[in-house]
């Protein structure tokens, strides 16, 4: 029982704010493979090993991921990418979903994945396609031979996602070679913003390329939960000061929501800037904002000349 004393002297209001929201989802890959058998539900289940995952699907591709890094992936065997229905009605959330090399042009001519608006990635052994493919906002088109599929696409998501940072993974060893030997097919694909495995002498299998639509491989990650983070912020700002509809508040939450970039986000590194702005408009308070990710670390080559002098 609190005193009586101290409640007539100084009354105290205790406001609890709102949990932060759940930004792990963001982590999270969706593996679709063909199915193991006719008798293997078409559900989403999440697999915390290799055997598991083979319990569903003869597809090796998805098990790389948890060589990567990831502790664990959600698999949904299907024969078909028509799974709106079944993405709508899922209990787990994710904001990757990587489709196995077992599924052609067909497949993806008749793909359906509703309101999806993640990041897609797939495996191609086609250069063009895979440069048309790369060239769509948040998709990653991953070159590689036939006979790995999408083994390196998936182990370099594992490691992407599965890290404690965030990271554009940029010369990671990478468990397998895709061909990709000489410059001149290295430096097509990097014009062409096609991530890909490039294998040397000296140094084996290296991820030289990771990127989704052009922009780092990070940065649709980045934007997705700065997105949320700034949404959980502000709602916990008003729902702790209850603010009246005034210019002062506007700059009030402003300065909350700036605070918060600015210490997850610019501080750190992970944007080159991001500012945010809160004014009166109608009846709402309006927040506008722009961030600048920079461009993948594998544009960032050095290249320089040597000039040998004359004795």
């Amino acid at each position: 029982m609190r005193d009586t004393l101290l409640q007539y002297v100084f009354k105290i209001n205790v406001h609890t704010p709102s949990a932060s929201p759940d930004t792990s989802y963001i982590r999270n890959i969706l593996a679709v493979v063909k199915p193991l058998s006719e008798d293997t539900p078409a559900q989403i289940t999440r697999c915390i090993s290799e055997a598991e995952i083979s319990a569903l699907t003869n597809n090796q591709e998805a098990a790389q991921m948890i060589k990567g890094g990831k502790s664990y992936v959600y698999v949904l065997p299907t024969q078909t990418l028509d799974i709106a229905d079944i993405l709508d009605k899922a209990d787990y959330r994710f904001f990757t979903i990587f489709a196995g090399s077992e599924f052609d042009d067909e497949d993806w001519a008749g793909k359906n994945f509703g309101s999806f608006d993640g990041v897609l990635a797939r495996a191609f052994s086609d250069r063009e396609q895979a440069k048309k493919f790369s060239a769509v906002k948040n998709q990653c088109g991953f070159f590689a031979n036939k006979d790995n599929g999408g083994k390196n696409a998936a182990f370099a998501f594992g490691a992407l996602l599965g890290g404690a940072k965030w990271s554009n993974c940029q010369y990671i060893d990478m468990p397998l070679s895709d061909g990709v030997k000489d410059i001149g097919t290295a430096e097509s694909l990097f014009e062409d913003r096609v991530s890909f495995v490039l294998t040397s002498p000296e140094y084996a299998n290296c991820l030289a390329f990771f990127a989704a639509g052009k922009q780092a491989i990070t940065a649709p990650y980045i934007t997705e939960e700065i997105r949320t983070r700034q949404q959980g912020k502000a709602l916990n700002w008003i729902r702790t000061n209850n603010p009246d509809y005034t210019l002062v508040n506007a700059k009030l939450l402003e300065k909350c929501l700036q605070k918060e970039l600015d210490d997850n986000y610019v501080n750190t590194g992970l944007v080159e800037s991001a500012k945010i702005s809160v004014v009166l408009s109608g009846d709402n308070f309006l927040a506008t904002g722009n961030i600048a990710i920079a461009e993948p670390k594998a544009l960032w080559r050095l290249q320089g000349n040597l000039t040998q002098e004359a004795n």
